[in-house]
């Protein structure tokens, strides 16, 4: 799956209902699952809502030559029902969005870095849920 530095690479596509959050058994759409093969997976809710399609991406890159991630930081990506995508990383409660996959993780990392700068900037003077974050993303780093 991953052979360079900053590519994409996503786990199998799987199916949230927009309602409930549960898989439904309506019309469907065959993906491939990254291992030679696919599966089928539901496209509408039982009630014909369109599904959105979440995949779960690691980012192991976040732009940066002097800001190396030690392991990769997990976010997903789906697209909204408005033809945008979003890439989320909810341990840090972030979001990117663009209109290609690619754009919307390259907003996320552009995020991801402006905040750990932002936070490691004000370090001595941040509220205790921020020390949080900014913990988090050290021990991302290297």
């Amino acid at each position: 799956m991953a052979t360079g530095k900053g590519e994409l690479v996503a786990f199998p596509i799987r199916p949230v209902d927009d309602v409930t959050g549960s898989a439904s058994s309506a019309s469907s759409v065959r993906s491939s699952t990254g291992e030679g093969g696919s599966e089928t997976l539901p496209r509408t809710t039982t009630l014909g809502v369109p599904k959105a399609l979440t995949r779960v991406v690691p980012l192991s890159y976040l732009g940066s030559e002097t800001i190396i991630l030690k392991r990769p930081l997990y976010s997903t990506i789906e697209e909204s029902a408005t033809g945008q995508f979003v890439a989320a990383t909810y341990d840090l409660d972030l979001a990117g969005q663009g209109d290609t996959e690619f754009a919307a993780i390259a907003d996320l990392r552009e995020q991801l870095l402006e905040l750990f700068l932002a936070l490691r900037d004000m370090k001595d003077s941040l509220p205790d849920h921020l020390r949080g974050r900014l913990a988090f993303l050290e021990s991302l780093v290297d």
